[in-house]
């Protein structure tokens, strides 16, 4: 099985999907771009919202943690003030 990207600005992904139109943000087309430069749009401009909250969080994983690293790996903070956004997003 092919992996399908499922940004919905993926080309290969809306076809294979039957998806039809045109994403834009700030005015901008963005439908076109590649997952290279869609990374750095959507790193921060850009939040998906997962609609299975099984898939959204792994129970296996500390909440804290999986809430830390994409303010890590998108913002690039360090670690110390990932932690401290963390601890103020959870109280």
């Amino acid at each position: 099985m092919e992996k399908v990207h499922s940004w919905p600005g993926n080309a290969a992904a809306r076809s294979k999907c039957g998806v039809s139109g045109k994403v834009e943000l700030e005015g901008n087309e963005i439908s076109a771009l590649s997952e290279k430069e869609m990374h750095k749009v959507s790193s921060k401009k850009v939040a998906s919202i997962a609609q299975n909250p099984y898939l959204a969080m792994n129970p296996g994983i500390r909440v804290g943690t999986q809430i830390a690293e994409p303010m890590q790996a998108h913002l690039g903070m360090s670690t110390e003030d990932a932690k401290t956004r963390k601890f103020r997003a959870l109280n």
